[in-house]
C-alpha cells in the first residue's frame, strides 16, 4: 500500500516524491503496478520495488500463501474463526477448540498466524463469546511467547532482513482489530521481533565457528559471507553484528596469520560492511568493536619495522 511504501522510506523528506517516482518509473518501462493489491506482503512489495532485491523463493511463498492461492487445508483454526459470517457457531467453537489444543502443544509459531488468532481472541473477549478478558488474552499470549522462547520454538529473525515490516496483515488477510484492544494488538509484533532476534541470537555461536573455519581455511568465503552487497544466499552475515562475536585481538590474530596474500581482501570486505551508514543502522553493535580491532592493528604496526610496519598500517585503509 502508499503508507506501506511511505514508511518504509520515511526518513527521507522527500517520500510522497518517491512513492510517485516509483510508479511512474514503472509505467514508463510498461510494467503494471498496483500497490494496492495483496497478492505480495509488504515485506515482499518493499523488497522488489524500494530495495530492488528480487527472491524468488520469498516472492513465491507470498504468493502461495496470499489469499489467491493457499489452499484451505493449510489454513489455521484462525481462519475458521475469522470467516464466522460463513460458518455455524458450532463450527467456530470447534476451531476454537482446536485453536487452543495448538496453543498448548505450541504449533503456532509463524508471526502471522500468532497474530491472527491473538487478535481473533481480543475480538470473541470483546463480544463475550469467551470467558476471558483481553487482559486476559495479552497475558496468555505474553506467556506463551515466553514458553516458545524457553523451548527454542521461535523461528528466528531473517539474517537478511534490514528493516520491520509492517504487520497489519498476514496470508492476505487483515488482522481483526478493534479499537477496545489496539493498545495491545499493536504491541505483538514489536514483542514478536524482538523474540525472533533473541532466537537469532541463540544461533550466534554456530554462526561465529563458521566464520572462524572460513577465514583460516576458505577466506574468499569468508569474505563474500561479511559483506554487504544485497546478495542473500553468499552475503549471509552482512546484515548482522556477528563479528562483535570476536574478541578484537582474536579476530586480528586471525587475519594476520592467514596468507598474505589474503591481508587486504579482508580489509576490502570490512570496508563493504562498514560503508553506507551501516555503523548507524543494524551493525552498531559492532561499532566499539571495530575501535579496537583498529588499536589493536596500530599497536601491532608500532611493534614492527620497516616495510612490515608499512604492511600491518595499510590494513587500516577505508576503516
Amino acid at each position: 500500500s502508499r503508507n506501506s511504501v511511505l514508511y518504509y522510506v520515511k526518513k527521507d523528506t522527500n517520500a510522497d516524491d518517491i512513492y510517485d517516482e516509483i510508479k511512474e518509473n514503472y509505467k514508463n518501462h510498461e510494467v503494471p503496478l498496483r500497490l494496492e493489491s495483496d497478492l505480495l506482503s509488504n515485506e515482499v512489495l518493499i523488497d522488489t520495488i524500494v530495495n530492488g532485491l528480487y527472491d524468488k523463493d520469498k516472492i513465491t511463498k507470498s504468493i502461495d500463501n496470499s489469499r489467491h492461492f493457499i489452499k484451505p487445508e493449510s489454513k489455521g483454526p484462525w481462519f475458521t474463526i475469522l470467516n464466522f459470517d460463513l460458518y455455524p457457531t458450532t463450527d467456530v467453537d470447534n476451531a476454537l477448540e482446536e485453536l487452543y489444543k495448538q496453543f498448548e502443544e505450541m504449533q503456532i509459531i509463524e508471526n502471522g498466524e500468532i497474530q491472527h488468532s491473538i487478535n481473533l481472541l481480543f475480538m470473541l473477549s470483546e463480544a463475550k463469546h469467551i470467558d476471558k478478558t483481553i487482559d486476559d488474552i495479552y497475558l496468555f499470549f505474553l506467556e506463551y511467547v515466553r514458553k516458545l522462547q524457553k523451548n527454542n520454538k521461535f523461528p528466528p529473525a531473517d539474517l537478511f532482513t534490514e528493516y520491520e515490516p509492517i504487520r497489519d496483515s498476514a496470508y492476505g488477510y487483515g488482522y481483526w482489530i478493534n479499537d477496545s484492544y489496539k493498545h495491545y494488538s499493536s504491541k505483538l509484533n514489536k514483542i514478536l521481533a524482538q523474540q525472533q532476534q533473541i532466537a537469532l541470537r541463540k544461533r550466534y555461536p554456530q554462526f561465529l565457528a563458521d566464520l572462524r573455519n572460513n577465514l583460516k581455511e576458505d577466506t574468499a568465503k569468508f569474505c563474500e559471507q561479511i559483506s554487504r552487497n544485497g546478495l542473500k544466499d553468499i552475503n549471509i552475515y552482512g546484515y548482522i553484528a556477528i563479528l562483535s562475536s570476536f574478541k578484537p585481538h582474536e579476530f586480528v590474530d586471525m587475519w594476520l596469520s592467514i596468507d598474505m596474500t589474503n591481508w587486504h581482501n579482508v580489509r576490502t570486505a570490512l570496508v563493504n560492511r562498514y560503508s553506507g551508514g551501516s555503523l548507524h543502522g543494524d551493525l552498531t553493535d559492532e561499532g566499539p568493536w571495530l575501535k579496537f580491532v583498529k588499536m589493536n592493528i596500530r599497536h601491532r604496526a608500532s611493534k614492527a619495522s620497516g616495510i612490515d610496519k608499512l604492511r600491518i598500517s595499510r590494513l587500516l585503509i577505508g576503516l
